[in-house]
């Protein structure tokens, strides 16, 4: 009965997948005699589905309808070998059966078939390929919730999530890889999504190729494995734009920013030019004392120290 309700919930999946009158018609038909244990009519209803539209969605279907049949103990054909042989044929009819499911396996019905080690398992891998056959998002979603505890599902989930993974992979957005990352937090792909977004995020920053871009990208992303890069491309970009700016604000600010930068010579010695040419305008013995008092090691000391006695 859980196989049946199982199986029925999948077929409404397999209606809102279809997009002609007379399929839905059928398969219609077909749902509310499995709900009532009709199977044999409900088998019918699939072969004039059959009649209109050979090896479709409804073969293997209309195989577990017929498997449901024979299996069902009230029915006056009741015959357990042809059962399971209906359920080959839907398992067969997709070329599916799963090699580890190939172990000895003799049902409560004392028919033995090397195939059918689970029949649950197998029912389900045939209904699993109906769907992945005619991926839609909603109903590969349904049946990984349906069967959940299943091999089936596991298989599903890592099928949905490789479909999804190259779907978002094409579209190269920070965003979608974001989504996918919230919506699969277990998938095999969770890793490859969130280096890719570190991947687009830095050559994002590149591009911009400023200071705070790349300060941006760090405060962003701290565990992105490109932040050593970026911080040596934040202190290359803020030393281009001190020099570029040619102003006194801008080159100390970068040395507070980066005392231990391997720029720091040049930089302080630019910073020695430009305080020079300051004092040398105002030409004050009180500037130039000022200067040799906070450069020091500047190389226009001694020019300074001779102004300033003048």
């Amino acid at each position: 009965m859980i196989l049946k309700a199982k199986f029925i919930s999948l077929l409404f999946i397999f209606i809102i997948s279809t997009s002609s009158f007379s399929q839905i018609r059928f398969l219609k038909r077909a749902i509310k005699k499995l709900e009532k244990a009709e199977y044999q009519e409900a088998f019918e209803d699939i072969e004039k589905y059959q009649q209109k539209k050979q090896k479709n969605l409804a073969s293997p279907i209309g195989y577990f309808c017929k498997y449901r049949w024979f299996i069902d103990e009230k029915n006056p054909k009741y015959n357990p070998k042809l059962a399971f042989k209906n359920l080959d044929e839907a398992i067969k009819f997709k070329n599916y059966i799963d090699q580890e499911d190939s172990s000895d396996y003799c049902t409560d019905f004392q028919f033995c078939n090397p195939n059918l080690k689970n029949l649950r398992e197998n029912a389900a891998f045939a209904i699993f390929n109906v769907i992945k056959a005619n991926y839609r998002l909603d109903s590969m979603n349904t049946f990984i919730i349906e069967f959940n505890a299943l091999e089936a599902s596991k298989k599903a989930t890592m099928y949905r999530d490789s479909v999804e993974y190259a779907i978002v992979f094409k579209t190269n957005s920070i965003i979608e890889f974001e989504k996918y990352l919230r919506e699969y937090p277990k998938s095999a792909y969770y890793d490859a999504a969130q280096n890719k977004i570190y991947e687009i995020a830095f050559y994002n920053a590149k591009t911009l190729n400023t200071e705070n871009d790349y300060l941006l990208f760090l405060q962003t992303y701290p565990k992105a494995p490109q932040k050593e890069q970026a911080k040596k491309l934040a202190e290359i970009s803020a030393r281009n734009e001190a020099f570029k700016s040619n102003a006194l604000p801008q080159l100390t600010g970068f040395l507070q920013r980066y005392p231990t930068s391997e720029f720091l010579q040049e930089v302080t010695t630019k910073i020695h030019e430009l305080e020079f040419e300051v004092v040398s305008k105002s030409n004050t013995e009180k500037d130039y004392l000022a200067f040799v008092a906070k450069y020091p090691e500047a190389k226009q000391v001694e020019q300074a120290k001779k102004l300033a006695i003048k």
